[in-house]
């Protein structure tokens, strides 16, 4: 954490600078940039005396090609930053909900709602606000470039010389870039650089170093809790997203069991349902068959006059929907009619009798 703190200090430092003063001292070094559009990538020189233009190479041109845009340029001397031209970029405004977590890790996740492609396609940048009509969302300007216009380029400078850690990717006309190491952190493209000699520039930077050295130790202290607490809210916000997910998973468990419960509720008690009807036949009626399918109830036999036991069936309350299976016939030697209705368990009506 220590050796991250004066690397953020030292970053810091500079940036209180001007730019030009800033790499005078050797706080700062030559920038070439690269634009890539179309197929190809065109390239400028930032230095102490300003901006030179370079040559250009196609975006999958052989090494030869890349050292001869540029020419004698000591990329290992050089920050480069890779820009996209803003047409082959992407840049949409989606809203998200809005919450303590991490932005970037919450775009990441839903980045291909948003976009044709996934997290690890594209570098983005992206500012937030809240929405207007929703506190709940934030509004996000999302800015998008595929990885498959940029890595060739910075794959191709880096095996020439140029520090992949030192190399940054960005979108034309968009002033923040991203390492493209694979880095989170965002930084503003600054101005070119200024001249000093170079003996002269690391003495000035030795004396204001030690000028500013007394000046490091609140800034150390809150850095250092700065970090701590930053390191306990991601963990505090993964603990949280575990909960958030047992309790969904308890939630519709209860709520499969909650519906089965509701379901054998509603299904009619087959003892329950054969003594009801045991006191509702007539003396004259007798059943061969009976039959419970969920709230569907079957019964077949003979009595002496159907209309009677139909009439006595729907005057009940617990049932409904009485229906003639097969024709009512009649046995020529007894006289009595042989019957099959079905008819339809009501707990509700019964309820509400």
């Amino acid at each position: 954490m220590i050796g991250r703190f004066f690397s953020w200090w030292l970053s810091e430092l500079a940036a209180m600078l001007p730019r030009r003063a800033a790499r005078a001292l050797g706080l700062g070094r030559d920038r070439l940039v690269a634009v890539v559009s179309g197929d190809e990538a065109r390239f400028a020189l930032d230095t102490a005396a300003g901006r030179r233009a370079l040559g250009a190479a196609p975006i999958q041109g052989p090494a030869s090609a890349y050292e001869e845009a540029l020419g004698a340029v000591e990329l290992e001397r050089c920050d480069v930053v890779v820009l996209l031209a803003a047409d082959r970029a992407l840049r949409r405004t989606v809203e998200i909900p809005a919450g303590p977590g991490d932005l970037r890790r919450a775009l990441e996740r839903e980045i291909e709602r948003f976009t044709p492609f996934r997290a690890e396609q594209v570098y983005f940048l992206y500012a937030a606000e809240p929405a207007s009509r929703d506190a709940r969302m934030a509004s996000v300007e999302l800015a998008v470039a595929p990885r498959r216009f940029v890595d060739p380029v910075v794959d191709r400078l880096v095996a020439l010389g140029a520090e992949r850690r030192a190399t940054w990717v960005g979108i034309a006309g968009i002033e923040a870039v991203l390492p493209a190491g694979g880095g989170r952190d965002a930084a503003a493209i600054a101005a070119g650089p200024a001249a000093l000699p170079r003996g002269l520039g690391l003495a000035l930077g030795a004396v204001l170093l030690f000028a500013l050295a007394a000046l490091a130790a609140p800034a150390a202290k809150l850095y250092l809790v700065r970090q701590d607490l930053a390191e306990r809210a991601l963990a505090a916000e993964r603990d949280a997203a575990a909960v958030r997910r047992l309790a969904g998973e308890a939630e519709r468990r209860s709520a499969g069991v909650e519906a089965v419960l509701a379901a054998k509720a509603a299904a009619p008690s087959v003892v329950r349902v054969l003594d009801r009807l045991t006191r509702l036949l007539p003396d004259d009626t007798f059943l061969d068959q009976f039959n419970v399918s969920g709230r569907e109830i079957e019964i077949e036999g003979t009595t002496r006059t159907s209309a009677a036991l139909v009439r006595a069936l729907e005057s009940a309350p617990e049932f409904e929907k009485v229906a003639y299976v097969a024709p009512v016939t009649r046995d020529p030697a007894s006289g009595a009619e042989r019957f099959h209705f079905s008819l339809q368990y009501a707990p509700q009506k019964q309820a509400g009798r």
